[in-house]
């Protein structure tokens, strides 16, 4: 019969249990590279209240206060930055675990090559890389920034196994799935002499043809898109400064040298720190569609039939601001 001395021994040997839950542990990472509940809720799905019992739970589990509120967001207390380093190791762990064991069941190789334009990179790029080289490590990715019209002729031409492209031309030959849609806005300059700017709820149309505008040069997609809705409404935009390349107009709109018309993305960055003013063209609604393209006739394959799975569910789950709308469905991606 065991002794009291044979059942402490035993209950000794026992593999210690850790009582921290690991999808608590990677919402706190997810909230602590964030620096913000609301946008850690938005980009993980879930409630905020639901984000808060995860945290709240946590906190129990390990003992320690992990984050402070204030006004724009969180910070890490001491305990929650020690946390954050292991817990981004452990992230990084199961990520290469995942890795490993998709790789051991089912192998893919080859290469890919993928066309995406510079707002849709900004808006989404680091996501979809991540996500298919996580889902496909065995597959060498190839990604191209270019201009939509590019973009367009290269999967035309077979260049590319899918493309990116903001309101391309419709063809035959090319497979088109719209993704989502970004609306176009006029950006201008959060302050003038150290002085806030105040804007209206939005512009027209014929608003473009009195602002003074910073555009790109003539055959860049924006500046073609712009001139095609202006035309439509038989106004002429007032062009006061031509600029051949994109990252030259936010320096240059942050001076006040200018307005430009743009998508969120293009900006983001800026109007995120609230350097720049964003306010929406109405009257009517200017919308450009980011699709995906593929040529029809393209003979299947197990690897592009990933990208492009992939394409539409990141595209459908993406944390998307108040100027896009998502068009494609997608299954549930996984956290």
């Amino acid at each position: 019969m065991p002794t009291q001395l044979d059942v402490q021994d035993a209950v000794d040997r026992q593999p210690p249990r850790c009582r921290m839950n690991v999808h608590d542990l990677l919402t706190f990472v997810t909230i602590a590279q964030l620096e913000s509940m609301s946008r850690a809720a938005v980009q993980l799905n879930i409630a905020q209240s639901a984000l808060s019992r995860r945290m709240q739970r946590l906190e129990q589990d390990i003992g320690q206060k992990l984050l402070e509120r204030h006004t724009r967001g969180v910070r890490l207390t001491e305990a929650g930055k020690i946390l954050l380093a292991r817990g981004v190791q452990i992230q990084d762990a199961l990520i290469q675990i995942e890795t490993q064991m998709r790789s051991l069941a089912k192998p893919r190789r080859g290469e890919l090559h993928l066309a995406m334009p510079h707002g849709a990179l900004r808006l989404f790029g680091s996501v979809l890389v991540e996500r298919f080289t996580t889902l496909s490590p065995n597959v060498r990715l190839h990604l191209f920034e270019r201009e939509s019209i590019y973009n367009r002729e290269s999967a035309l031409g077979g260049e590319v196994d899918l493309a990116l492209a903001y309101d391309p031309e419709p063809s035959s030959e090319l497979r088109m799935t719209p993704l989502l849609t970004e609306r176009l806005l006029v950006v201008g300059p959060a302050r003038k002499n150290g002085v806030p700017v105040l804007y209206p709820p939005s512009y027209s149309i014929r608003d473009l043809a009195r602002l003074p505008l910073i555009m790109p040069g003539p055959r860049h997609g924006y500046r073609r898109i712009v001139e095609r809705i202006t035309r439509s409404a038989r106004v002429v935009p007032n062009i006061t400064l031509e600029v051949h390349g994109l990252s030259a107009i936010t320096p240059l709109v942050q001076k006040g040298v200018g307005y430009a018309v743009s998508t969120f993305a293009h900006m983001q960055t800026a109007i995120e720190e609230g350097t720049l003013i964003a306010v929406p063209i109405e009257s009517p609604r200017c919308e450009v569609v980011l699709a995906m393209l593929e040529r029809q006739d393209r003979a299947p394959s197990e690897a592009r039939a990933l990208l492009r799975r992939t394409i539409e569910e990141v595209a459908a789950h993406l944390v998307a601001p108040k100027h896009c709308r998502v068009l494609v469905g997608g299954s549930v991606m996984p956290k």
